[in-house]
């Protein structure tokens, strides 16, 4: 295969664009000196965990050290077999070689050091407000991020001591879950977001005729226990809304159907 086919089929980035990631996180810290250094990042990514630049000179350094980590699907996941000596990177022509450090870099940030593969916007405000209030040391942010939540944000900041309990629902790729580390540990729960959905509406038809039944009962009897808690109930409840709307027009067209 030439070097130009190498490089159109091994390594072109993913360009298109993601799906969204809803998250919510409640995050503190105890220390007022490092509350006050997160509080000046404004939740910047690269400010907390700052991109690894990749060049030709440190590329076999960082693909040999991070190999584990990068996933067999990305791009350097794909070839990074091909060139983790320098005698197979060299090989390469100079366009290859260019491409293969942008791409390293791009799957640091994404699978690694971010977890997502762009920054996320939030408020200005938010951060202001608990500046000026001492007193303050824990913040509720809701952001959107592409493609998954930031799960190399929320481990580095677990290693700087912060109490973090975060969730997320992204609808496009059928999961959601939590991070929390509560108990000291950082762990991630998750589920299928569409085996949730049938959770509620399983739990609606074998409920919703008994005396003061409501449908966001679910979000404290149906979710599964290790799903639950009042950041995630208030993320689902825009869900259940929207699930509500589905199951009752499917229940009309049941009807519709057996009338026929």
């Amino acid at each position: 295969m030439s070097c130009k086919k190498k490089v159109n089929h091994l390594l072109t980035q993913k360009k298109n664009m993601p799906n969204w990631c809803s998250n919510g996180i409640t995050i503190s810290h105890t220390d007022p000196s490092t509350w006050k250094w997160f509080l000046s990042t404004r939740f910047d990514f690269e400010k907390i965990s700052p991109q690894i630049k990749v060049t030709e000179d440190n590329f076999i350094e960082m693909i040999n050290k991070y190999c584990d980590e990068i996933p067999w699907y990305s791009n350097t996941g794909i070839c990074k077999n091909q060139c983790k000596s320098s005698k197979e990177f060299e090989g390469f022509c100079s366009k290859a070689r260019e491409q293969l450090c942008d791409n390293l870099e791009f799957d640091l940030r994404s699978h690694i050091l971010w977890g997502t593969k762009w920054k996320v916007d939030i408020d200005e405000e938010v951060f202001i407000k608990c500046e000026n209030d001492s007193s303050q040391n824990e913040l509720y942010l809701t952001f959107c991020s592409a493609w998954n939540p930031p799960n190399g944000i929320y481990k580095k900041l677990h290693e700087m001591g912060f109490k973090i309990s975060a969730n997320f629902i992204e609808t496009g790729a059928d999961f959601l879950g939590t991070f929390s580390n509560e108990d000291g540990e950082l762990k991630e729960e998750s589920s299928c977001y569409s085996a949730v959905r049938r959770q509620f509406l399983r739990y609606r038809r074998e409920n919703k005729f008994k005396k003061d039944y409501n449908d966001y009962q679910f979000l404290k009897y149906g979710v599964e226990e290790n799903l639950f808690n009042e950041g995630m109930a208030d993320m689902l409840e825009s869900e259940i809304d929207i699930w509500i709307e589905d199951a009752e027009e499917y229940e009309e067209e049941e009807v519709e159907e057996t009338n026929e």
